[in-house]
């Protein structure tokens, strides 16, 4: 530029457009924080208005009812998956790489996954075979998949030829009843049994009476009647074990006043897991079982069981081919079981994936719903019946109403409710009533829980 002429050098010019750049950026921060700050709100105020929602009308029918029934089944439904496993060769228990089997989940069909959990490490998988693990509520969505990994010395099962992990029988199962067998807080025990490492453990040394071990109270199956009710557990044998020693269990529906015959789970040594149907006469508001220790009194003789659980099945998978998974080069299906072995090659080949999604979110049962009321109105023509029921479904607070036992018609009464923090408990009188809303994801999440403590009308 000639000396008077008026303008911008090139350098005024650059630094003008890097201040002109920072104050974009700044404003461009400080409107997306705006809006961010906005969404925020918004989900805020939604989140409440849905539990103010869900206390509003529960509270009206809690004042209107006769009778209120908030037991559900019970006590609270849970998604549990179990397998069978096993190894092979001399596997490394302990140090960086000991040889372990992983598993993890996925909510969003494989896009991210949960933490590894440890399915067993060494030899003589422990926990014990059938392996079971309850499945958390941040995976119980429409897009589910899990997926197992191998890892060893030097990072692999597989340091040695004879090096394998064995999975067997993967079964997901809507559980009413799950029992990890470390305590007898559920059961009332003979002298015969007591817990031993994680594990019920029975040995005959005492007298007839001392041979039972029996649940102490008694469970509402009655919902599931129609459905197939499963009971299982995982066993195992020591000593010189021949046919003489076994297991029976007996079944009750009136909360152990009446009991089944004598059903025979195994004589001689067992084989590792146990499972069995419920009949429907069973399938009460007073389920019970017992187990019966037959023999098991030789010094060396001793009977272990493990993962008590009753539940009703999802979806299972015998483990006789790939269908439904994606396999890395690490694994073969031989002699009906998933096989691992890691042959030292890419890091994703010892992968396998589940490549199909399931919906779980059917599945869901918050502590205390479905929620029951009813009343009866009179007027000079007669009286009225009316049966008032909520529950959570897919996040949604549904609000089912029948008239004298007429077709129910179904109201959406609040949604984005959380089933794993809404609860609810009658006792006394007095219905406690916690709902929690979440509503978005991410920095704009909101989420508000209230508790409502609400009297139900005097008789």
């Amino acid at each position: 530029m000639k000396p008077g002429e008026k303008g911008y050098t090139l350098i005024e010019l650059l630094m003008i457009t890097a201040i002109v750049a920072l104050v974009a950026n700044g404003a461009m921060v400080s409107i997306f924080q705006v809006l961010r700050n906005t969404e925020y709100d918004e989900n805020q105020m939604t989140a409440v208005s849905q539990v103010e929602s869900a206390g509003y009308w529960i509270g009206l029918d809690t004042n209107r009812a006769q009778t209120v029934e908030a037991a559900g089944i019970g006590g609270e439904t849970f998604i549990l998956v179990s397998w069978e496993q096993s190894e092979g060769g001399e596997l490394e228990e302990t140090g960086q790489y000991a040889d372990t089997l992983y598993f993890a989940f996925s909510g969003d069909s494989g896009e991210s996954w949960g933490d590894w959990e440890t399915a067993f490490t060494g030899d003589s998988p422990a926990p014990q075979s059938p392996f079971s693990h309850v499945i958390s509520g941040e995976y119980l969505t429409n897009s589910f998949m899990m997926r197992f990994y191998l890892n060893g010395p030097n990072g692999w099962i597989g340091d040695y030829p004879n090096e394998e992990a064995h999975i067997d029988s993967i079964n997901i199962s809507k559980a009413m009843f799950s029992e990890d067998c470390s305590s007898f807080d559920d059961w009332d025990n003979g002298a015969d049994w007591n817990v031993y490492y994680g594990e019920f453990h029975g040995h005959h040394s005492g007298g007839e009476d001392d041979r039972y071990l029996t649940m102490d109270t008694s469970l509402d199956l009655s919902s599931y009647q129609g459905e197939t009710v499963t009971i299982s557990w995982g066993q195992r044998a020591t000593g010189a074990i021949d046919s003489s020693d076994g297991l029976y269990y007996t079944l009750s529906g009136d909360g152990g006043e009446t009991w089944s015959s004598n059903i025979e789970a195994f004589h001689g040594y067992p084989p590792s897991s146990f499972s069995a149907t419920i009949p429907g006469a069973y399938l009460t508001d007073g389920f019970r079982i017992k187990l019966y220790l037959d023999h098991f009194g030789a010094s060396d003789e001793h009977l272990y069981i493990d993962n008590i659980a009753i539940s009703v099945p999802i979806w299972s998978d015998d483990c006789t081919s790939f269908a439904n998974w994606d396999d890395g080069n690490d694994w073969d299906v031989y002699s009906g079981e998933f096989r691992g072995h890691h042959y030292g090659g890419s890091e994703s080949e010892r992968y396998l994936t589940m490549d199909t999604t399931l919906d779980l979110t059917t599945e869901l049962f918050a502590p205390g719903f479905p929620l029951t009321f009813t009343w009866t109105t009179w007027s000079d023509t007669g009286g009225t019946d009316y049966e008032v029921t909520y529950s959570i479904v897919n996040g949604r607070l549904m609000r089912i109403c029948s008239i004298d036992g007429g077709a129910p018609t179904q109201t959406q009464v609040a949604q984005y409710i959380d089933p794993y923090s809404s609860n609810c408990q009658f006792a006394g009188g007095k219905l406690i009533l916690t709902v929690t809303s979440v509503v978005g994801v991410g920095p704009a999440a909101s989420s508000e829980s209230r508790q409502f403590q609400i009297l139900t009308r005097p008789d």
